[in-house]
């Protein structure tokens, strides 16, 4: 895991991808943000990051039980993690 404490995190994100050949990028929002807030950033998010990256939101929000945006996905909890890390697993060996 990594820790984005700098004053701007898409950037970090953005950068830790590419040093460290991250695959997926999984954040949590929690319901304090506003719809507005959480849509423009995972929309700059995606834009920034390789088509092969995936992103994995989850947390108290509302707002990402919605379709966000192509190319990011909701993981409900905790709880479903290690089926969904099985299924990326899976398709990215086919």
């Amino acid at each position: 895991m990594l820790s984005t404490r700098h004053a701007d995190p898409l950037h970090d994100i953005v950068e830790a991808v590419s040093v460290h050949n991250i695959d997926i990028v999984a954040l949590s929002f929690s319901a304090v943000l506003s719809a507005q807030a959480i849509a423009t950033a995972l929309a700059d998010l995606r834009k920034h990051l390789p088509a092969h990256v995936h992103v994995w939101v989850g947390g108290s929000s509302p707002t990402l039980r919605r379709k966000a945006h192509d190319g990011i996905d909701y993981v409900a909890g905790l709880t479903p993690i290690d089926e969904t890390v099985a299924e990326w697993r899976q398709s990215t060996v086919l």
